[in-house]
C-alpha cells in the first residue's frame, strides 16, 4: 500500500521531484536524464505525512511541525523556497493525511480527522482564500485504510475523485467539483470477500481503472476491474500465488501497464484496447528494487505518462523505479492462470521465431513446473497443519467437556451430601429443644403439686387430735 512520506512530482521540464521524510527532517532530490542530485533539507522537526503539488510551473509543499503548526511553501527553481504559516489551529497532525489543490487565489485542502467511533475517520473539505480558512465541511465518514488513510485522483484540476473505504471490504469513489465547491455523487466501485492488501487506481477520459490485491486464507489474488460511466465491468483475475505484495496501473506510450510482486518476483502483462484485453502474463526483468515502496506520484495533464503511483527503491534513497526505462525487458512465460485464455496466431509466430531455444523454453517450463509444485506442497503441508491443529483443539475441548462434566456431577453429589446433613442436624436440633421444653414444662407442673401435698398434712392431723380430744371429754368421770 503507498506510503505517506515519499512523493514524486513530474515538473513542466519532465524532470522528476522526489520529496520523502526522514529523521524528522524533509528532503528533496531532483531527478534528470543524467541523474539525481544529492539530497537537500527543506524543513526540520515536522511530521511524516505532508502533501505535494503544482500550478502555473510553481511547487506547492505543505507539511506541519511535531507542534502542530501548517505551513506551505512554494518554488519555481527549487532554489528558494518561500514558506508561510496557515495553521488552522493547534492539534496533533502527526497521523493527519492532506492532499491539496492549488488554485489562482485558492487553495483547496482535503484531509481527515478521527471521530468519537474508534476506527472511524471524518473526511474534511476546506478552503485557504484571502489569508483565511473558510469553514471546514465534512465530506463522510470513511474507514482508513492503513498508513495512507484515503486515496486522491483527478479527472482535470478543478474534477476531483476521492477513494476511501465505506465499509470492511467496500471501497468507494467520492466525485467532487472544486468550482463552484459541489460534493457529488458516490458509489462503490470494489467488493470483494476479504479486504484488499493494495490498491492501485487511474482515469483517463473513458474509464476508472483499478488493480488491486485481495489476499485470502491460502491464496492471494490479483484482479483488474474498470468503471466506465455508470457500469463496473466484472472482476478479472490475472495473477493468483500464495503470496502477493504490491501492484501498480499506469498509462504509458497508449498502453495500459500492470504490475504487481508475487513471492518476491515481479510481473507485469499489458493492453492494448485500454483494458478489454490482456497480453499474457511475463516476468518484469529489467533493473528492479530488492526492497520496494510505493510513494504517490503527481504529473502535469495530458502528459505521455499517467499514473497516480510510482515504485521507489527504499536502499537507495527512495529513487524512483520502472519509469526510468520506456521499454523495459521481459521475458516470457506461461501461467495456469490464463491457460483458459486463448492465443491467436499471430503472438504464436512472434513466439517461435523468437531466439529462445527449446532447451530453453522446457527449462523454463520446468522451473515453472517445479515453483507450481513446491506451491501446492506448501499449501498442502499449510492445510494439514492447519487441520492438526483443528483437531487437537477438538480433542482438548472434548477432554474440558468431560473432565467439567465429571466435577459437575461430584459437585451436585457434595451438594446433595451437605443437605442432607444439613437436614440430620436441623431436626436433630429440633428434637432437642423439644425435649428441653418437655421437661420444663414436667418440671413446672411437679413443682405445685408438692405445694398442694404439704398443705394437707396439717389439716388431716388437727381432727385426729380433736377427735381424740372429744373422746377424752366423752369418757365418765372417775367416781369417788
Amino acid at each position: 500500500m503507498q506510503i505517506p512520506y515519499v512523493k514524486y512530482l513530474k515538473t513542466k521540464n519532465q524532470d522528476t521531484l522526489l520529496v520523502y521524510f526522514e529523521r524528522n527532517t524533509l528532503f528533496f532530490k531532483i531527478g534528470t536524464q543524467s541523474g539525481w542530485s544529492h539530497p537537500q533539507i527543506i524543513a526540520d522537526q515536522v511530521n511524516p505525512a505532508f502533501a505535494l503539488s503544482q500550478y502555473n510551473g510553481e511547487v506547492f509543499l505543505l507539511y506541519s511541525t511535531r507542534l502542530g503548526e501548517l505551513y506551505l511553501m512554494k518554488t519555481k527553481d527549487f532554489a528558494q523556497w518561500d514558506r508561510k504559516q496557515i495553521s488552522i489551529e493547534k492539534r496533533d497532525l502527526s497521523q493527519t493525511k492532506f492532499f491539496m489543490i492549488p488554485d489562482q487565489n485558492a487553495l483547496h485542502l482535503f484531509y481527515h480527522l478521527p471521530t468519537e467511533t474508534t476506527g472511524v475517520h471524518a473526511l474534511i473539505y476546506t478552503v485557504f482564500r484571502n489569508g483565511k480558512w473558510e469553514k471546514p465541511c465534512q465530506i463522510d465518514r470513511f474507514l482508513p485504510f492503513g498508513q495512507t488513510p484515503f486515496l486522491t485522483g483527478k479527472r482535470h484540476q478543478r474534477h476531483i475523485l476521492l477513494y476511501y473505504r465505506t465499509a470492511r471490504n467496500i471501497v468507494t469513489v467520492r466525485e467532487m467539483l472544486l468550482s463552484p465547491s459541489t460534493i457529488g455523487s458516490m458509489y462503490p466501485v470494489i467488493q470483494t470477500p476479504y479486504p484488499c492488501s493494495d490498491l492501485s487506481i487511474i482515469q483517463d477520459r473513458e474509464r476508472i481503472h483499478l488493480l488491486y490485491i485481495v489476499k485470502g486464507l491460502f491464496r492471494s489474488q490479483v484482479i483488474y476491474q474498470y468503471k466506465q460511466s455508470t457500469s463496473i465491468s466484472a472482476p478479472r483475475i490475472l495473477w493468483e500465488s500464495s503470496s502477493c505484495e504490491q501492484c501498480l496501473i499506469f498509462q504509458q506510450n497508449q498502453k495500459l501497464q500492470l504490475l504487481w510482486i508475487a513471492n518476491g518476483q515481479p510481473y507485469c502483462c499489458e493492453s492494448l484496447n485500454n483494458g478489454n484485453s490482456f497480453s499474457p502474463i511475463e516476468q518484469y526483468t529489467a533493473l528492479f528494487p530488492y526492497h520496494c515502496i510505493k510513494g504517490e506520484f503527481m504529473s502535469e495533464e495530458n502528459t505521455i505518462l499517467n499514473t497516480s503511483e510510482a515504485f521507489g527503491d527504499a536502499q537507495n534513497g527512495y529513487q524512483i523505479a520502472v519509469f526510468t526505462s520506456a521499454t523495459p525487458s521481459i521475458t516470457l512465460l506461461t501461467n495456469d492462470i490464463i491457460a483458459a485464455s486463448k492465443e491467436n496466431p499471430e503472438s504464436i509466430d512472434d513466439f517461435s521465431t523468437s531466439s529462445m531455444t527449446n532447451s530453453q523454453k522446457i527449462e523454463e517450463l520446468t522451473k515453472l513446473l517445479i515453483h507450481r509444485g513446491e506451491e501446492i506442497a506448501n499449501l498442502n503441508m499449510r492445510w494439514r497443519e492447519k487441520h492438526s491443529q483443528a483437531e487437537a483443539e477438538k480433542q482438548n475441548l472434548t477432554l474440558q467437556v468431560a473432565s467439567l462434566e465429571l466435577e459437575n456431577q461430584a459437585l451436585k453429589e457434595r451438594i446433595a451430601t451437605l443437605e442432607s446433613l444439613q437436614y440430620d442436624i436441623e431436626k436433630q436440633n429440633n428434637s432437642e429443644k423439644q425435649n428441653e421444653n418437655n421437661t420444663e414444662t414436667e418440671t413446672e407442673n411437679n413443682i405445685p403439686s408438692q405445694q398442694n401435698d404439704t398443705d394437707k398434712q396439717p389439716q388431716t392431723t388437727q381432727p385426729e387430735m380433736s377427735s381424740s380430744l372429744f373422746e377424752q371429754d366423752e369418757q365418765p368421770p372417775l367416781e369417788l
